[in-house]
């Protein structure tokens, strides 16, 4: 049962990663969709579009280090070093959205609410790597007991 959820969990990023790339291709088409729908000016909708490929990059970052993440978790490793640093990786990624999203909120303001999400995330990725990092030590130290 454990070994299905890995296996899940890793379909799930994967498939996250095509949605990613196919959002990159179709981006200018949705926002200008969106920004007609929701009556926004030129500069709304060029910022919205502006974050969301600076954004991207830091997404793709962040699922490409969950995806080796996961992969040491199926090989029942998960309490690494890399693993940690990995998560240090993601929680600076999500960092990295929250600042951009923040510059890009003076155009248009609900990617503010983007802005206070991912720093929430940030902070809960970066309690749980200093759990990761303290089991590390616990695994590392109890392997070295007689």
């Amino acid at each position: 049962m454990k070994k299905a959820s890995v296996v899940l969990s890793a379909a799930a990023m994967t498939v996250c990663a095509i949605l990613l790339a196919g959002l990159c291709i179709a981006a200018p088409t949705l926002v200008e969709l969106y920004s007609r729908f929701r009556g926004l000016d030129a500069s709304s909708g060029t910022a919205i579009l502006t974050a969301f490929y600076i954004c991207a990059l830091p997404a793709a970052v962040s699922i490409f280090c969950l995806l080796k993440i996961i992969n040491n978790v199926y090989k029942d490793q998960p309490f690494l070093r890399s693993n940690s640093a990995m998560m240090g990786i993601v929680s600076w990624c999500c960092l990295g959205v929250a600042a951009v999203c923040a510059a890009a909120g003076v155009w248009y303001m609900p990617l503010w609410f983007i802005t206070l999400t991912m720093t929430v995330l940030f902070l809960i990725v970066r309690v749980i790597r200093c759990c990761f990092i303290a089991a590390a030590g616990l695994e590392e130290e109890n392997s070295l007991t007689i």
